[in-house]
C-alpha cells in the first residue's frame, strides 16, 4: 500500500516503488520508533500525494484512489491529514502562481483540476467520518494535554536534533534536501516545480523558522515537527520520476545515505524471546536484560495502579491486583480480576469515555490513567464488565459517512455523464 500511490506516479523500470519502502525515514517509524499509524497514514498519504498534485491527470478512478487514500490517512493518524493539507495546498499555489507567469488560459485547467482533486477528497473525508468525527467530538474527553506537554511538545522536537533518533533525523532531513534540491535544478520538465515546493514546505515545517505556523490551532497535536519528514520522502522518492543518468543514481544514493546511521532500538541485547512467554515472564526478561520491566496493555497480564510503561520489577511484583482471565469482542470484554485489597486495576482497554463498566455486576466509575480504563476494586475475585453501547459521536460519525458515500457516487456518476474520463485511469 505505501508503494502503490508512487507507482502510480513513476515508471516501473527504475526502483523508485521499492526505494520507497526501504526509505530511512519508513524503516525508522518501525525499528526506532515502533509506530505502525504513521506507516499505515503515509500509506493513504502516498497515494493522495501522487494523484493529487497538480501535474497529474485527473480521472474518476484516480479521484476515487484519492478517496480511499483519504480514508485510510483518516483512519490511521489525524496529524497526516494536517501535514496532507500543508503540503497540497503549497503544490497547488506553486502551480497558480506559474499558470499566472506564464500564460493566463492555462488558470482556467488549474481550477477545474484544483476543484475536481478538493472535492474528491472532501467526500472521502466526509465517507471517513465514522473514524475521525467521534474523537474530534469528544476531544474533550481525552488528556490531550498530556499527549502536547514534555516530550511531546512541538517546540523541543525541531530539527536539528539531538540524541540518536533526532541526528539520526537530522541525515534525513538534509538527505532529502539534497534530493529536492537535485530535482529542482537538474530534474526535466515543468510539472516537477509544484512537487518540489510541497516538498520544500514540508522540509521547512521540522525546523523552527515555521514557529509561526506551529502557533496555528491545532498544530500542537502533531507534536512532532519532524513528522514532515514522511510528505517529505514521499515525495522526494516521487521527485526521481524527473531524473534520469547520474543524476538519477546520486538522487538514489542520497536518499538510502541515513541508512548508514539508523538507530536500531528493537533488536534483543543478547539472545531470543520465546514466543510462548507470559506477560511476566516477558517482564522479568526485560528486568535481567535491562532493568526495566515493560508492562504492556495488549494481552492478559498484570497491570499496575501506577502503571506509566515502564515499571521496576519489584514494583511489578508488589501490585495487590491482576486479571487472571479475559474474553474480549469488538463491543465489550469480560475479565476475571483478583485482589489482595482495595485497589485499582488497570483494563486492557483504550480510555473512552463511552464505556459502561461493571463490577460484580454493578455499574461503576472509571478513571483515565496513562490512557487505560481504570476501575477501583476491593478485595477478593470480582468479574468485570465493560461495554460500548450507542453514542451520539457515533451516530453522527456514521450519518456523514453516508453523506460521504453518497457524494463520492455522485461525483463518479457525474464524471461519467460528462465523459471526462481517462482510459488508462
Amino acid at each position: 500500500l505505501l508503494t502503490a500511490g508512487v507507482a502510480l506516479a513513476m515508471t516501473w523500470r527504475r526502483p523508485g516503488v521499492a526505494l520507497l519502502l526501504t526509505a530511512p525515514y519508513m524503516l525508522a517509524l518501525v525499528l526506532a520508533r515502533a509506530t505502525t499509524s504513521e506507516l499505515w497514514a503515509l500509506a493513504g498519504a502516498a497515494v493522495v500525494l501522487a494523484l493529487g498534485l497538480p501535474s497529474v491527470a485527473k480521472s474518476r478512478r484516480r479521484g476515487l484512489a484519492v478517496a480511499g487514500g483519504i480514508v485510510l490517512v483518516a483512519g490511521s493518524q489525524l496529524a497526516m491529514l494536517v501535514e496532507l493539507a500543508w503540503v497540497l495546498a503549497a503544490a497547488w499555489l506553486a502551480a497558480v502562481w506559474l499558470a499566472w507567469s506564464t500564460r493566463a488560459a492555462k488558470m482556467r485547467q488549474i481550477a477545474d483540476s484544483g476543484t475536481r482533486v478538493a472535492g474528491w477528497a472532501a467526500a472521502g473525508l466526509m465517507a471517513a467520518g465514522l473514524l475521525w468525527l467521534p474523537n474530534v467530538m469528544d476531544g474533550r474527553h481525552l488528556a490531550l494535554d498530556e499527549a502536547t506537554d514534555g516530550p511531546f511538545d512541538w517546540r523541543h522536537n525541531f530539527l536539528p536534533g539531538s540524541g540518536d533518533l533526532g541526528l539520526f533525523l537530522t541525515v534525513v532531513a538534509a538527505s532529502l534536501l539534497i534530493v529536492i534540491v537535485i530535482v529542482a535544478f537538474r530534474g526535466e520538465g515543468h510539472d516537477r516545480r509544484p512537487l518540489v515546493v510541497a516538498a520544500a514546505t514540508a522540509l521547512v515545517l521540522t525546523l523552527a523558522v515555521s514557529i509561526p505556523a506551529w502557533l496555528l490551532p491545532g498544530m500542537r497535536y502533531l507534536q512532532f515537527p519532524w513528522r514532515f519528514l514522511g510528505p517529505a520522502t514521499v515525495l522526494a522518492v516521487m521527485g526521481l520520476g524527473f531524473l534520469s543518468g547520474r543524476w538519477y543514481r546520486f538522487a538514489v544514493i542520497a536518499v538510502l545515505a541515513p541508512l548508514a546511521v539508523l538507530p536500531i532500538r528493537l533488536a534483543p541485547a543478547e539472545g531470543g524471546i520465546p514466543a510462548t512467554a507470559t506477560p511476566y515472564e516477558l517482564a522479568t526478561i526485560a528486568h535481567d536484560r535491562w532493568g526495566l520491566a515493560p508492562i504492556l496493555p495488549s494481552d492478559q497480564g498484570f497491570y499496575a495502579p501506577d502503571f506509566d510503561r515502564l515499571a521496576s520489577l519489584e514494583k511489578f511484583n508488589r501490585q495487590p491486583v491482576s486479571i487472571v482471565a479475559e474474553i474480549r469482542t469488538v463491543r465489550e470484554g469480560r475479565w476475571r480480576v483478583v485482589a489482595d485489597g482495595a485497589a485499582a486495576v488497570m483494563l486492557p482497554i483504550q480510555w473512552w469515555p463511552e464505556w459502561k463498566v461493571e463490577v460484580g455486576g454493578r455499574e461503576v466509575d472509571y478513571r483515565n490513567r496513562s490512557g487505560l480504563v481504570s476501575v477501583e476494586t476491593v478485595a477478593g475475585e470480582h468479574v468485570v464488565l465493560a461495554r460500548l453501547e450507542r453514542s451520539r459521536s457515533r451516530t453522527i460519525g456514521a450519518v456523514v459517512s453516508v453523506f460521504g458515500l453518497s457524494a463520492l457516487t455522485l461525483l463518479w456518476v457525474r464524471q461519467r455523464r460528462v465523459g471526462d474520463d481517462d482510459p488508462a485511469g
